[in-house]
């Protein structure tokens, strides 16, 4: 299904057509309350899809925004603020041709870390604006807030690999 002009696909993961309807759902609200950010969706992302975890996916030929069922789950409000943070890290790829800063390029994994601690951050940033834009409650505004960027090193080793990947329960 093409929403937006956006491919919307289930799976096994959120079938559809309850994927597809709350996607339709939050994208309409982006569309009402915060269209700025649904203009930059609509320009940057090709594809939204039902996964085993949330995430930017730029590794194929689209750009996809991948959503799992605890994100999936959760309020409307937060769901279309998450569309926007995973957006926020395909246009900065689109934008400067390079993922997470190129961290996984640097040497030094301390400042690769940081690199990628700053565009989460950014892209809180992003995500903050949404969803007081769409009237996100009270406590998601403050939990964003709250976020120091570093929650994709799920096993705080320092470092964002498969092992990491593996282990988002979101």
């Amino acid at each position: 299904m093409s929403i937006f002009g956006i491919k919307v696909i289930g799976s096994s993961h959120i079938t559809d057509p309850e994927f597809t309807t709350k996607i339709e759902k939050a994208l309409n609200l982006l569309n009402t309350k915060s269209n700025s950010h649904l203009l930059t969706i609509k320009t940057y992302t090709q594809t939204i899809k039902a996964t085993a975890a949330s995430g930017a996916n730029f590794n194929g030929t689209e750009m996809t925004i991948e959503i799992a069922r605890s994100t999936f789950d959760a309020s409307l409000e937060w769901l279309a603020s998450v569309l926007v943070h995973e957006n926020h890290h395909l246009k900065k790829f689109k934008d400067s041709g390079k993922k997470f800063g190129d961290a996984h390029k640097m040497s030094d994994k301390k400042a690769a870390l940081q690199v990628m601690i700053n565009e989460e951050l950014e892209c809180n940033r992003m995500q903050v604006e949404a969803l007081k834009n769409v009237g996100g409650s009270d406590h998601e505004v403050k939990y964003l807030l709250a976020q120091k960027g570093d929650h994709f090193d799920v096993n705080k080793d320092g470092l964002y690999d498969s092992s990491d990947y593996g282990s988002r329960t979101w």
